[in-house]
């Protein structure tokens, strides 16, 4: 028998209001994302925030990552029935971090101290709960790790023309995400919205503008993650790079399982050869090689300009 939960879906933290749906554990740990792209849900409504006290949840473990770099894969490896239910990329938490620049840090911090036990206590008795957040959330990150909202953290990055390849790869849906989050993730950063102002003024050809954003979307988020993860006591953080996952994506997946004491053993629900945003097809290496060779033969040169470009503005930043 499936025992229905009532699950956070969204959140209006200006407004004060919140939106509960009704789904199961079965279907959180089914969906690839819940942030609406898919229904895991039968039933919603909305309520006043307030309506509901915070839950006694244990503070959940969380996956911060800078996009494309294999998130999904190692949600999926570490999402077991009996140890860990991972959330993949709540709704609620993007909400908040879309009206974080319109609210008052105070406000900010309060909306997540209510939000983050609501999302927790969506694990079932016996199990953690790790979130992995969209990566359009990682503004919040210092303060997500400094408020003590959060156990452990993973910090799963890769290198930026790694970065620069899997947002051109992805075509126009990818560029324009991180188009929007090279200007929101500017807000948090010092410097930022000068940098975004600088980019933009550098080039007039949309490709070569949207590459110098696209670099300045993975320095925001790195900077950002080192922030959060001086927040966290020793021995609460990890790094994990997407090539070494790519590489051997088991040992990976053991590295954090022990960073968060969640037991993990050598037979995954989740097999690696399928793909871990269609599980009804099959994920090909090499097909994903053939394409980022495509994308530097054509745009490697607008890559090597980028890359030069914010290597010249940094250093001279940081002078």
């Amino acid at each position: 028998m499936t025992t229905s939960i009532d699950f956070l879906h969204r959140v209006d933290a200006r407004h004060g209001n919140a939106e509960w749906v009704t789904t199961s554990v079965a279907q959180l740990r089914a969906a690839t994302f819940l942030d609406g792209r898919e229904t895991f849900f039968s039933k919603a409504r909305v309520e006043t925030a307030a309506y509901r006290s915070a839950a006694g949840a244990t503070p959940p473990h969380m996956i911060f990552h800078v996009g494309f770099c294999g998130s999904t894969l190692l949600a999926r490896l570490l999402d077991r029935p009996g140890s860990a239910l991972v959330l993949k990329e709540p709704q609620a938490l993007a909400d908040l971090a879309s009206q974080a620049p319109q609210l008052a840090d105070a406000a900010v911090r309060e909306a997540l101290s209510w939000a983050i036990p609501h999302l927790a206590a969506a694990a079932p008795t016996g199990e953690a709960c790790i979130i992995k957040p969209s990566n359009w959330i990682n503004g919040l990150a210092p303060t997500l790790c400094r408020s003590g909202h959060i156990g452990r953290a993973v910090f799963l990055t890769m290198a930026p023309r790694a970065f620069l390849r899997a947002a051109f790869r992805g075509g126009r849906d990818r560029l324009g995400h991180c188009l929007r989050l090279a200007e929101l993730l500017a807000q948090s950063v010092t410097g930022g919205p000068a940098l975004v102002q600088a980019a933009i003024a550098r080039a007039s050809e949309p490709l070569d503008r949207a590459a110098l954003l696209v670099v300045l979307a993975h320095h925001f988020q790195l900077q950002l993650f080192d922030i959060a993860e001086a927040m966290l006591p020793a021995g609460h953080a990890l790094r994990l790079d997407h090539a070494e996952l790519s590489a051997e994506p088991q040992f990976a997946a053991h590295r954090v399982a022990a960073l968060i004491n969640v037991p993990l053993d050598d037979r995954p629900d989740f097999q690696t050869q399928l793909h871990s945003k269609d599980v009804s097809r099959r994920y090909s290496a090499d097909a994903e090689q053939r394409a980022n060779r495509d994308i530097e033969h054509e745009h490697g040169a607008r890559f090597d300009r980028a890359l030069a470009w914010f290597q010249h503005v940094n250093g001279a930043a940081s002078q």
